[in-house]
C-alpha cells in the first residue's frame, strides 16, 4: 500500500457514497461490495486525478506474525485499481463488454511486497490512470 494521498481514518465515510456504492450499489464483491457482510467493504473516492482509499484491517487479517496478510493486500489493490478505472469508464461512456456486468476486468496483478504492512493501523492507497483506453479485441 502507498501513503500517496492522505485520507480520513474513517476511510472516507464523511465523503458520501464511494465510487462502487454510486455505480454498483448491490455488487457483492468480497473486496469492496457493501452488500457482502463478510467482505472487506473497501471504499474508494475520486480526487484530483487520483482515486484514494483507506483500509482498516481487522484482527482476522493477521498473517500469523502480527502483520496484514498478503492476500488481503492483493485484494485491496485489485478492488482499488478497479475503482480507479470506473469513473473514467463512466466519463468516456465505455459500456460493459457483451455479457459482462462491469466495464473493466483485472487482466493481471503482480504485487511485490517491500516490507510488512502493520495490522494495527490503516493502510492508504492512491491510484491514478496513465493512458486509459477501452479494451479492443486482438
Amino acid at each position: 500500500m502507498t501513503d500517496a494521498v492522505p485520507q480520513p481514518a474513517d476511510g472516507g465515510a464523511d465523503q458520501g457514497l464511494s465510487i462502487r456504492e454510486r455505480l454498483y450499489p448491490d455488487l457483492p464483491c468480497f473486496g469492496c461490495g457493501r452488500s457482502n457482510p463478510k467482505g472487506l467493504r473497501l471504499r474508494s473516492y475520486p480526487g484530483d486525478g487520483v482515486v484514494t482509499a483507506v483500509f482498516e484491517p481487522w484482527p482476522e487479517h493477521d498473517n500469523g506474525l502480527g502483520y496484514l496478510n498478503g492476500g488481503i493486500i492483493s485484494t485491496v489493490l485489485d478492488c482499488h485499481s478497479a475503482a480507479a478505472v470506473m469513473p473514467e469508464a463512466e466519463r468516456r461512456g465505455w459500456p460493459p463488454l457483451p455479457g459482462a456486468d462491469l466495464s473493466y476486468v483485472t487482466a493481471g496483478l503482480e504485487v511485490r511486497y517491500l516490507r510488512p504492512s502493520p495490522l494495527a493501523k490503516p493502510s492508504r492507497a492512491g491510484f491514478g490512470l496513465r493512458r486509459p483506453s477501452p479494451w479492443r479485441p486482438r
